[in-house]
Formats: structure tokens, C-alpha cells, sequence
């Protein structure tokens, strides 16, 4: 079978989409998936891929930038991944990928970053985990603080409209200081939070509350509520979408306003950093039910650039001899140079110090992954005594990192 992957524009956005709705087992409203879909794909690219004129995959990305510890770093956010389910397991969306890379590396992006429906089938093509996310679920009455807390803002509660104007100016405030967060275009903000039966998933509308300060705006939460009432006693379920403050303070007041909704018996939500403070903010920290899992996936297209665009924790050096199938340009041997003010990384004859792929190096990229749990794990392979050590300080990062959108 000859697959051709081609560039698509918006006179096929519509084929795509019935690619992507039939892939994933959804229904196809054009004129809603038309509304919603087409300013994004118009701000990125779209490929297709077609076996004998009709179109069988798609793939998309949008240019973000990406917070890295130190720094900030182009990168292609890839998305609408799908394959009819009558070609797969027939290199469709390798293929697909192997087109997306590499323009990404001809106009100078070094990462690519997204979110898997499966994990297993982007290891294959060289991601690894770039940030963890957990999930939790607490029943309301094992929701009292350990220290009470003290109001120091107010809460407001704002319509869609409103919120789409005062929740990215604090998103953006809080980006720079988490690894793992992704810019976003005005276009991603409406369909982040776009009121469709297939975002509801049996729950009511999105809710918006902001929390204030006497400096203004520095958190918010969006989350909706399912309804349920048990033996005519209300047992309603707040689903928590995302919490981004800027403060401190403004993310305890946030969590009290979820636990203190009217009604609500459960509260329950997923994309939460893995070192949520929650957890020990709380009395019964057991009762939150945290369970962390992958979370976004990163690949790296231009290793040397990638590495030079972070900064490191410590002063050190590392040889790396690099796997990478894909990515062959990245295959080799490499001397990285690097520490809190720059980093530096070359072709390298010497021995190396460790052995690991892309796959590996993306996992630790950010700080989802210490190199020394890597290498417990079987994934990296040390040559020089104490090189997993030194890898884990120069890879250790102040904050877990984080991508509390999905796109």
C-alpha cells in the first residue's frame, strides 16, 4: 500500500475531521467541529494522508512556546492525530509523523509536544514522558486544612465571556515559572472552553471563579457540576477543569471555594501537577486519592539546540552517547556543557559517560523523570561511576513541570 502524505487546507478541514471523529468513535457535527476547529487548524498546519485520493489520516500542529527550566523554547504542538480504522497498523501515522518532524526541524523547532490517547504508541517514534499529571477524587467531609485558612482576597464568579479576557492574563503570569506550560493562542482559548455535550460528559456548563486580590486577578478555576441527588439527599459532583493560581494564597482559597460549593458531595478532577501542595495542605491527605500517570509527551527533534535553549541546576558535564532511530541526526555521541548561566553541547569522540535514547533525554528534559530512576528502570545505562549522580543535579528542576491544557 502507497500512502501520500500531502499538506491539507481549509477546503479539507472538513474530511479531517471526519477522519479524527471516526478514529476516536465520536460524532461529526461539521457545522460545530467548523466553528471550533477551523481558526485552530488555520493558525498551525495540517497534513493528510491519502490512499488513492481519499483521505485515511490527518495530523496537525500549532507553533507554542514552551516554558523550559530557564527559559522559553519554540516548539510544535502536535494534535488531530488519527487513522481511519481501516488502515491501521500499516505505517499510516508514523508516516504522518515522520512529515510533521521534519518540517518542524526545517523551520528551526527544536521539541515536539502532545497529549497521548495512548502512551505506547509514541515511544515508538521517540517521545518520552514530559510532564506527569495525576488525577484525585475527595468526598467533601475529608476536606478540612490542616491550618485553617484566612481570607486574604474574594471570590467572583464570571460568565464565559469575561473569563476569556481575565484567565489568560493570569495563566500567562503563572507560565514562566512552570516547565512544561505551553503559550496559547486566542483561538485555543475558545476551544479550551467551548460548551459542547461532548466537553460535558453528562455534567452541566462550565463555571468560572476568579479569585482577586488588592493587586487584582491572581487565580482562577473553571469546573462544572454533575448533578445527582440520592434518596432525595443531594450527592452532586464538582468537576474540577483546571486551577492556575498565581499566589499562594490564591490557590488555598481556590480549593476552599471548590470544597464549599453548595450541594456539592465529591469533588474530582485530572492534569494536576505532581507536586500538588493539596496534598499536604489537608487533614487526611489519604482521602484526596492521588494517583500520578503520564501526563503531556516530548520529543526531541534538534538535541544540541534543545539542550543549549535550558539552563541546569548545577555546574556539570555529561558524555552521552544518543539512540535515535527516527531522529537519526540526533544519533551519536555528544559532550554536554551546562549550568545556571548557559550550556553548551557538541559532537563528541570520547567515551561516553552514559548510554540512553531520545525517548530517555525527553523524560528528563523538563524534570518529569530523574536520570537515576531512568536507570533503575533499565532505560539509561551509567559507563562512568558517578555520571547518574551528576545527571540527576544538573537535570533537578525547582518545580515539578506541568501542561494543564490539553490540545
Amino acid at each position: 500500500m502507497e500512502i501520500d502524505i500531502q499538506p491539507i487546507g481549509t477546503d479539507q478541514y472538513e474530511d479531517a475531521m471526519r477522519v479524527l471523529a471516526a478514529s476516536f468513535g465520536e460524532d461529526f457535527d461539521p457545522k460545530e467541529e467548523k466553528e471550533v476547529y477551523g481558526p485552530i487548524f488555520e493558525a498551525g498546519r495540517m497534513w493528510g494522508a491519502f490512499d488513492r485520493g481519499q483521505m485515511i489520516g490527518a495530523a496537525a500542529d500549532t507553533e507554542f512556546e514552551l516554558t523550559v527550566p530557564g527559559g522559553m523554547v519554540s516548539t510544535s504542538g502536535v494534535h488531530a492525530v488519527a487513522v481511519l480504522p481501516t488502515h491501521r497498523r500499516r505505517g499510516v501515522m508514523r508516516a504522518l509523523l515522520r512529515r510533521q518532524t521534519d518540517e518542524s526541524r526545517d523551520v528551526g523547532r527544536s521539541l515536539s509536544y502532545l497529549w497521548a490517547s495512548e502512551g505506547a504508541i509514541y515511544q515508538h517514534v521517540g517521545y518520552g514522558t514530559g510532564t506527569l499529571a495525576a488525577v484525585f477524587e475527595i468526598d467533601r467531609q475529608h476536606t478540612a486544612f490542616v491550618r485553617p485558612v484566612e481570607p486574604t482576597g474574594r471570590m467572583r464568579l464570571v460568565d464565559r465571556e469575561e473569563a476569556l479576557k481575565v484567565l489568560p492574563g493570569i495563566y500567562d503570569r503563572v507560565r514562566p515559572t512552570r516547565p512544561g506550560m505551553v503559550s496559547q493562542p486566542d483561538v485555543w482559548w475558545e476551544e479550551i472552553y467551548r460548551h459542547s455535550e461532548h466537553h460535558r460528559q453528562g455534567a452541566g456548563p462550565l463555571f468560572f471563579a476568579v479569585h482577586e486580590s488588592p493587586e487584582g486577578a491572581d487565580g482562577y478555576v473553571a469546573y462544572r457540576v454533575k448533578d445527582d441527588w440520592t434518596d432525595g439527599v443531594p450527592d452532586q459532583t464538582l468537576k474540577m477543569q483546571e486551577l492556575v493560581a498565581a499566589t499562594d494564597d490564591a490557590y488555598a482559597e481556590l480549593w476552599r471555594y471548590c470544597f464549599n460549593v453548595d450541594l456539592v458531595r465529591h469533588v474530582k478532577g485530572w492534569k494536576r501537577p505532581a507536586d500538588e501542595p493539596l496534598l499536604h495542605m489537608l487533614a487526611e491527605p489519604r482521602a484526596l486519592r492521588f494517583q500520578v500517570r503520564d501526563g503531556a509527551w516530548l520529543r526531541i527533534i534538534d538535541l544540541p539546540a534543545a539542550l543549549e535553549a535550558r539552563r541546569f541546576a548545577v555546574d556539570g558535564m555529561l558524555r552521552l552517547d544518543v539512540r535515535d532511530e527516527f531522529c537519526p541526526w540526533n544519533e551519536g555521541r555528544w559532550v554536554l556543557q551546562g549550568g545556571p548561566d548557559g550550556a553548551s553541547c557538541r559532537r563528541s569522540d570520547g567515551e561516553p559517560d552514559l548510554i540512553l535514547g531520545t525517548e530517555e533525554l525527553a523524560s528528563m528534559y523538563l524534570g518529569a523523570v530523574r536520570p537515576s530512576v531512568l536507570a533503575r528502570a533499565g532505560r539509561i545505562e551509567e559507563r562512568t561511576d558517578g555520571a547518574i549522580q551528576r545527571a540527576d543535579a544538573m537535570f533537578d528542576a525547582d518545580v515539578a513541570p506541568w501542561c494543564p491544557h490539553v490540545f
